[in-house]
């Protein structure tokens, strides 16, 4: 098969992708020898599939070719041949065998059939030894390749397809009914489950985020902006002004055929970004007739609900040269409040501890506790009088209750509890749809086009507005009687009020989003040998994002500055009178009125548009044959141009709003790239040599930013004999900054910042004190600004300089032939990124300053202080740093057996983590920043899946575990108390039934014994860089799928 027509190659690789999976290790059976068959009448994918077991040979159809056929079946003593006739007997279709033993099934008055050499990927059908059942349950797979559940799947690890473990870089790929068993609507929520995946920014960690329910992908916890996302093996436009991030929140899981991860660089073969990988997600794009699906979910507390609808339809036309697919998919995810969970209603923080002597001396230098309270901020307002700290409610004035209070902070009683508004999990509804169409024009030309359409819906809630310090006189006419009767009798004029503003509205940010893609392409065959592709792509994606409860802030002090007038209390200032200023009411938690609101309350809006445009060509096939085989290669040519618009709200952009100052950003880039690929076979057949081939890709750019650059790659895999094989990788890559990185005009923001040198933390490094008294700093310095909020300049550098990469992978993979059904890997992995752009958070950025060896570092120059020695503002605008790395060892084992009636089976995967690590001087040890080991880059993580098939019923049990982490884990034994996180382990059930061929019913339940998220600051509601721990609880979910 060396043409791509309709019944070609093109639609066996693709058609095919959920009923394939590999014979491991025994040969086919002779065709003199005669085996017990025992195949009844069913449909003729299941009764081929059924002979693939018995017969343990490769059988390669397409769904095309036998949908809507049925086989009489072959029962009795057969040689293969013979049966094979039988079940194909009355269909109209043929069998024939290639050179390496594959069946292939077809029709004879197809010449391409009759006349097919050698394909050049091979799909096959279930085989004795690793069956999985695939007219039953397939099974998760621990969310790892798929053959983990029967499956094995071509992959786009290069532009010369293989299968995952016939590639020298290790592939995991997850096959359709592995995101089925996983339950959920979001693929990036199956894709964190793999242990490969680290935390991204998913629905349980930006909310606070302007990417409000985006979900950006991040491999081997590098970065969201160093993992490629690629729909159908190609490029889609970011999701985000901020990196070159795809939002796979837009594609829901329901849509999806299969999703690959590549480890390792792969600028060679995609371009910039595939620093640490690639995820490529193949749609649906081969249907026949209608496919319909629904899943809902609960939690066990009765929230958290989650639904999807789906639909697919597909249809040939113009007598077979044509077809095309349309699909459209409903997904909502229904948000999750911290406070519905007893884990997440109160906040976790650290206080100073009070005990604590200094360094080695066996005490907490800060406590983690629980119901955490900023005093300052309460709901009815807080307010000193005489030295005492009142607040106001429904009975008066009173003075502030706390268990226990610390300077700003406090424990229990009154004051701002973070939980009372933050989410565990946003809400987000997704509409989806999706169209493919191939035409043959004529022999030689082939037409596609792809085209996909998403909107997508979010809500965030955030915390209200809030006012640390508002100076009003006694002659304010809002101010209670009894609260001027205790200002008269501490013979006090002014009082300054401190309030979370409930009255005043919870802030909540809303974003809609809408993202297209269209491609139109066409390709072909020049001879029998080589095949051409020509496409242009062309991907818009618009996010349109309100902040509710958002203010004026000039007309919020008109409203705050009241007198009394001739009615009652007035806004001092006549303009401002006429403009429709009310005065606003300080005292209570529900003062405000909604006169008083209509005047200065605002709904700020912010417009973000990026565009991008690709156009390629390329040419690939079997160049010249070798005694071990053909040199295949590719080659091509591609040119990309991105753009990015973001419009903020002229108020906004002016200032003139509480929340974030933004500037418009208008900017692009282009990039013209030619790259090639080749794969050279120097030993088949051999003695030690069952195969040895090596390959290569290099691609050479030129942006009109950073100019140009070159990444190149290259592989070698040797296998001794059919049960093991050696693959080894070698690349380096580039990444250009991005647009965000480079020209963003800047905005400003607000955070609370623990002071490293604040006499609480001196002793947390044994830098800090020298560092410290360097800046100015006297000792014993209390940082006099505890609990006030402090400005954050984020901003883009375009003197940033590309980061460049090298990666390295080796491994081997076991599919014994002694031991039928089991197949393993073992992959070392390591990432060495030189210059890397990174934009440290805020809170490290300080530390770091005074945790060097000296203040002459690149940390020091993005804080600033106030003549009082107090931060005033920080900059984290990105810089090149000197290195980051990370480096492990990921292992796969399956193993799959019948055992009687039921065909047991076993699917392991795990990564373990050796060495995640920033270095922002490269040789100054100072300014290492260590992250293995830390809650979001634990040292180990496994999963295991134990399931059986037996008849039309599957079942499946997996088992998550996430090992012991810390924090931080360069802080010292006694830093802080919620150092030391525990371990987790999740257990996951998954059922399902095929009533028959054409109904399937599924359901499963997430989180088997209600495991919380582990106690610290970070993660105790399994948000932030505790994402990875599960914060929904036990969840139960139902669905099914109807074919017609």
């Amino acid at each position: 098969m060396t043409n791509s027509k309709q019944i070609s190659l093109k639609s066996v690789l693709i058609a095919g992708a959920a009923t394939v999976a590999l014979s491991f290790a025994a040969p086919a059976a002779s065709a003199a020898e005669k085996i017990s068959f025992e195949i009844a009448e069913q449909s003729l994918s299941s009764a081929l599939n059924a002979y693939g077991v018995a017969a343990d040979r490769q059988v390669l159809y397409s769904n095309e070719v036998v949908a809507g056929k049925t086989s009489a079946g072959v029962v009795g003593d057969y040689e293969p041949e013979a049966a094979l006739a039988k079940i194909l007997d009355g269909t109209g279709l043929a069998w024939r065998k290639t050179a390496s033993d594959v069946v292939l099934i077809g029709d004879p008055r197809d010449n391409e059939f009759a006349q097919a050499g050698e394909p050049r990927l091979i799909r096959v059908a279930l085989t004795a030894d690793q069956q999985a059942g695939e007219q039953q349950n397939e099974g998760p797979s621990a969310v790892s390749n798929g053959a983990a559940s029967g499956d094995r799947i071509v992959v786009t690890g290069s532009r010369i397809a293989r299968t995952g473990y016939d590639t020298p870089q290790p592939v995991d790929a997850i096959a359709e009914k592995t995101i089925e068993a996983a339950g959920v609507g979001n693929i990036a929520d199956v894709l964190t489950l793999s242990p490969t995946v680290g935390v991204g920014l998913g629905q349980s960690n930006s909310y606070y985020n302007g990417d409000a329910g985006a979900a950006f992908i991040n491999l081997r916890g590098l970065g969201t902006n160093r993992t490629l996302v690629l729909i159908n093996g190609r490029r889609r436009v970011s999701g985000t002004e901020l990196s070159s991030a795809v939002d796979l929140s837009t594609i829901p899981a329901n849509m999806v055929e299969r999703v690959e991860v590549i480890t390792g660089g792969a600028a060679a073969v995609y371009g910039a970004d595939a620093v640490t990988g690639v995820v490529n997600v193949t749609l649906k794009s081969h249907v026949q007739g209608l496919e319909v699906s629904g899943r809902g979910g609960i939690s066990d507390n009765g929230d958290a609900e989650s639904y999807s609808l789906g639909a697919l339809v597909g249809s040939e036309f113009a007598d077979g040269r044509g077809r095309v697919v349309f699909g459209a998919s409903y997904n909502k995810d229904h948000l999750l409040r911290a406070n519905q969970r007893e884990f997440g209603r109160n906040q976790v923080e650290l206080f100073g501890n009070p005990d604590n002597t200094g360094p080695a001396d066996g005490v907490f230098d800060s406590i983690a506790v629980t119901n955490y309270r900023y005093p300052g901020t309460s709901y009815g307002g807080t307010f000193d009088i005489g030295g005492e700290l009142y607040t106001y409610d429904a009975g008066g004035v009173r003075p502030l209750q706390n268990d226990q209070r610390v300077s700003f902070w406090g424990v229990g009683g009154d004051g701002f509890n973070d939980a009372d508004f933050a989410p565990l999990r946003n809400g987000t509804e997704v509409f989806a749809a999706t169209t493919h169409l191939e035409y043959e024009i004529n022999d030689a030309i082939d037409l596609f086009i792809d085209a996909q359409y998403a909107h997508t819906e979010t809500v965030a809630p955030l915390q209200p507005t809030f006012d640390l310090g508002i100076t009003i006189p006694d002659t304010n006419p809002t101010i209670p009687a009894d609260v001027l009767a205790l200002m008269s009798a501490a013979s006090q004029t002014t009082l300054t009020i401190g309030r979370t503003n409930v009255d005043q509205g919870q802030n909540f940010r809303y974003v809609d989003r809408d993202t297209v893609t269209g491609v139109l392409g066409f390709e072909g065959d020049l001879n029998e040998r080589f095949h051409w592709l020509a496409f242009y792509q062309y991907g818009r994606y618009q996010a349109d994002a309100e902040r509710t409860h958002n203010r004026i802030t000039a007309r919020f002090n008109e409203a705050v500055d009241a007198i009394m007038g001739a009615g009652g209390p007035v806004c001092a200032d006549p303009a401002a009178q006429a403009m429709g200023c009310v005065p606003i009411n300080l005292f209570g938690p529900a003062a405000a009125t909604p006169e008083a609101l209509a005047y200065f309350d605002y709904t700020s809006h912010r417009t973000v548009l990026n565009t991008q445009q690709v156009a390629g060509l390329q040419l690939s096939g079997d160049v010249f044959e070798l005694p071990a085989g053909w040199v295949k290669a590719a080659a091509g040519v591609e040119y990309r141009k991105e753009k990015t618009d973001e419009t903020p709200d002229p108020r906004q952009a002016a200032g003139e709003l509480l929340y974030l100052t933004d500037d418009a950003i208008a900017a692009s880039f282009d990039v013209k790239e030619v790259f090639g690929e080749a794969l050279v076979p120097i030993l088949a057949d051999q003695a030690f040599a069952k195969e040895l081939s090596l390959e290569g890709a290099v691609r050479f750019s030129d942006y009109n930013t950073i100019g140009s650059t070159t990444t190149w790659k290259l592989g070698a895999q040797w296998a001794p004999s059919s049960d093991v094989r050696f693959r080894a990788t070698r690349s380096r890559s580039v990444r250009a900054p991005n647009l965000s990185e480079l020209y963003n005009p800047g905005s400003t923001s607000n955070q609370f910042i623990l002071d490293p040198c604040d006499a609480s933390r001196i002793n947390l490094n044994p830098n800090r004190a020298a560092n410290c008294a360097a800046l100015g700093l006297p000792v014993g310095y209390v940082d006099p600004t505890t609990g006030v909020f402090k400005t954050i300049v984020t901003s883009g550098n375009p003197d940033l300089g590309p980061e460049k990469s090298n990666s390295w992978t080796a491994g081997a993979v076991f599919t014994p032939g002694a031991i039928h059904g089991l197949s393993a890997s073992v992959d070392w992995w390591k990432i060495d990124i030189q210059g890397a752009v990174g934009t440290v958070p805020v809170e490290r950025a300080v530390d770091n300053c005074v945790d060097a060896s000296t203040i002459d570092n690149p940390f020091c120059t993005l804080v600033t202080r106030s003549s009082d020695g107090a931060i005033s503002s920080v900059n984290v605008s990105p810089i090149n740093v000197g290195s980051l790395s990370a480096e492990g060892v990921d292992f796969h084992a399956n193993y799959q057996r019948p055992i009687g009636a039921v065909e047991g089976r076993l699917a392991i995967a795990g990564t373990y983590l050796i060495e995640n690590k920033l270095e922002v001087v490269e040789g100054d040890p100072t300014t290492l920043d260590i992250a293995r080991g830390e809650v979001d880059n634990p040292v180990w993580r496994l999963n295991a899946t134990p399931g059986f098939s037996t008849g039309r019923f599957g079942f499946d049990w997996t088992v998550r575990y996430i090992s012991h982490t810390n924090v931080n884990v360069q802080a010292s034994d006694e830093a802080r108390s919620d150092n030391e996180v525990s371990s987790r382990i999740y257990n996951d059930l998954y059922a399902s039934f095929d009533v028959n061929d054409s109904l399937r019913f599924y359901g499963g339940v997430n989180n088997l014994f209600d495991v919380d998220p582990p106690f610290s600051r970070e993660t105790f509601q399994g948000t932030g860089r505790g994402a990875l721990f599960d914060n929904i609880g036990r969840y139960f979910f139902l669905g099914a799928s109807a074919n017609f």
